[in-house]
């Protein structure tokens, strides 16, 4: 059976039958990029708006354009890039690909990662629908279009890390900014 974006949440929360996030149901790489881009954007931008955890997956997505990949991965797990994604948090969603791409497997390392929140079950899902827009060709919010980088301010004395200055500035929303 091909793994479909979010049957593996909604069993795991006692519902049955295959349902999709958003859109059309999406099997194979697509539902692989889907969840890469939904623990992305849950590792890296968990507290921000909605807005900037769009902007999130649309660095993914733009970064997969550009190298010309259907392959996610490549954009997720490049060395240097998102840097919320250890080399443990790598294993298991290989993990999760070898066992047969269980998508209670990839949820489960969402569950785990937002913890006991009440809401937790409905900001992955949020999480989850955002993405599965954004890897179904979803139109990207206006004046963001081509963002291809984002880090926070606060981790650099000038206020800006230091490959910004070859980059073209688009704006921040909360506490991330965004160039491309």
């Amino acid at each position: 059976m091909p793994m479909v974006v979010n049957a593996g949440i909604l069993a795991a929360f006692g519902v049955r039958g295959e349902a999709t996030a958003a859109g059309s149901p999406l099997a194979g790489q697509d539902a692989v990029n889907v969840y890469l881009t939904a623990l992305t954007v849950l590792y890296e931008a968990t507290g921000q708006p909605p807005l900037g955890q769009e902007l999130v997956a649309r660095v993914v997505a733009n970064r997969a354009e550009r190298l010309g990949t259907p392959h996610w991965e490549r954009v997720v797990f490049a060395d240097g890039q998102f840097i919320a994604w250890t080399e443990g948090r790598k294993r298991a969603f290989l993990a999760c690909q070898v066992y047969g791409g269980d998508p209670a497997c990839f949820d489960g390392m969402a569950l785990r990662w937002l913890g006991s929140a009440p809401d937790a079950r409905e900001r992955w899902l949020d999480i989850l629908a955002m993405s599965q827009a954004v890897v179904n060709g979803a139109p990207e919010p206006l004046g963001w279009e081509g963002v291809l980088n984002f880090d926070n301010p606060r981790f650099w004395e000038s206020g800006e890390p230091p490959w910004a200055y070859a980059k073209t500035f688009v704006g921040c929303v909360a506490d991330h900014c965004f160039w491309k």
